[in-house]
């Protein structure tokens, strides 16, 4: 077999990966690809070099964007907000005597459908994933006890109107813009803590350095 040499292209193999599947190197064309070998599973050599790998992640990604949880989130916060948009400038058509089309208000649905999926179950994930073992079912029932507080205010809102409390002047497209400036609120607090976070994963198969086996 012919050495390679430093920048010269690979050749195209294929072989099975930790779960048995079949992996191509050409199913990554157009794609950057780290390759390493080591003599064994499970010896200190095989860990050392993961480890490297791994604390090298962070360069890696320098070379393009990828879609980290954290990503996925903030766009998915600012999806939703800019679905309320949608809403609150229909409502003000509405009001004024106007018949928008239908189709606006299915577009503000298909932001909100995405960006949902985004935000929920991402931050499911990332509860389960970011905890160790041993936090797991405590991370994931703090995320879902979000869902109370949100529920919870957005009742206490509707109650407040219905009752001439606090939000009572907050009708029409004002309920929808309401919602909209405490949303882009939370996506620039969002923005402004999530690069400060430390993320690691806790995966059910991996060590707690993060290597897997």
């Amino acid at each position: 077999m012919t050495m390679l040499k430093e920048k010269s292209t690979a050749p195209a193999f294929s072989t099975k990966d930790g779960a048995g599947k079949q992996v191509r190197l050409k199913d990554f064309r157009g794609q950057k690809v780290v390759l390493y070998f080591y003599p064994k599973d499970d010896t200190p050599g095989c860990t050392k070099e993961a480890c490297s790998f791994r604390d090298a992640f962070a360069d890696f990604e320098k070379s393009g964007i990828k879609a980290t949880p954290l990503r996925k989130i903030g766009a998915g916060l600012f999806g939703t907000a800019l679905s309320f948009v949608i809403i609150a400038l229909l409502e003000t058509k509405i009001h004024s005597g106007l018949r928008p089309s239908v189709w606006w208000q299915i577009l503000a649905y298909v932001f909100l459908s995405g960006s949902e999926v985004m935000v929920a179950v991402t931050c499911l994930e990332y509860a389960y994933t970011q905890s160790p073992p041993s936090m797991k079912s405590t991370m994931t029932a703090i995320w879902y006890f979000t869902y109370s507080i949100g529920t919870s205010f957005t009742t206490y809102v509707n109650a407040s109107i219905a009752n001439h409390g606090v939000f009572r002047n907050f009708t029409g497209a004002r309920y929808f813009w309401l919602f909209v400036g405490i949303m882009l609120g939370f996506t620039v607090l969002f923005a402004i803590v999530s690069p400060f976070i430390k993320e690691k994963s806790y995966l059910v198969d991996q060590d707690y350095n993060g290597v897997a086996h």
